[in-house]
C-alpha cells in the first residue's frame, strides 16, 4: 500500500523523521503514512517533539509556561471561595447539559433526553405564565354557561355531567360528541 521509501524526500535535513510524497507524508522510525502536512506535522510534534522544519519541542517547558502565566496568586481564606467556586462550576455544568438535552428534544431524540434528565435529576419545571385563553377554559366556560341557562332539569343534569367529567379531564371532541347527541335528542 505504501510507496518505497526512497519515492519519499524529507521535509527538512534536520527532521530525520518525517518524509513526503505529493500530498502523502511518511515516518521512517514508526513506519506509518499520513495524509498531508497536517497529519505529519501532529505526528511529528506529538511523537517525535519536532516540527517539519527540524526544530526540536520541549513540550514539558512550554505546558509549564503556561500554567504559570495563568495561575491564580493563593488566597488566604480558601474554603468560602472553594464553596462558592464549586458551586458556579456545578452551575455551569448543569446550564450546558441541560442545553444539551433541549437540542436533543428539538431533534426529535425525547427519550434520549429523558434518560439524561432522569440520570441528572434535572426535570423542567412549568412556567408560572399560563395562557390567557386555552381551549380547556373556553369549552369550560361554555359548558358553565349552558348549565346556568338551561331551564329543563334534565338537561341540565346532563350538562352538569359533562362539566364534571370535562374537570376530570374528558377531551373537546368527547364534548362536542355529547352536545351533537343531545341536540339529536331535542330534535
Amino acid at each position: 500500500m505504501t510507496k518505497d521509501s526512497k519515492d519519499y524526500t524529507h521535509y527538512s535535513k534536520k527532521n530525520r523523521f518525517m518524509k513526503h510524497n505529493g500530498t502523502e507524508s511518511f515516518c521512517v522510525l514508526c513506519d506509518r503514512t499520513f495524509d498531508g502536512k497536517r497529519g505529519a506535522q501532529s505526528h511529528s510534534s506529538k511523537i517525535h517533539n519536532m516540527t517539519l522544519d527540524g526544530r526540536e519541542l520541549n513540550q514539558e517547558i512550554e505546558i509549564t509556561q503556561k500554567l504559570v502565566s495563568k495561575e491564580i496568586p493563593p488566597v488566604e481564606n480558601m474554603s468560602d471561595d472553594e464553596d462558592y467556586h464549586r458551586t458556579i462550576n456545578e452551575m455551569d455544568e448543569k446550564i450546558s447539559l441541560n442545553l444539551k438535552i433541549r437540542q436533543l428534544e428539538k431533534m426529535g431524540l425525547k427519550e434520549q433526553a429523558y434518560e439524561i434528565r432522569e440520570k441528572n435529576n434535572m426535570f423542567e419545571t412549568k412556567t408560572d405564565q399560563t395562557p390567557e385563553k386555552s381551549t380547556d377554559d373556553e369549552t369550560k366556560n361554555m359548558l358553565i354557561a349552558m348549565y346556568s341557562n338551561e331551564q329543563d332539569p334534565v338537561r341540565r343534569d346532563k350538562f352538569f355531567n359533562m362539566l364534571k367529567m370535562k374537570y376530570c379531564g374528558m377531551s373537546d371532541d368527547m364534548i362536542k360528541i355529547e352536545l351533537m347527541k343531545m341536540a339529536s335528542l331535542a330534535s
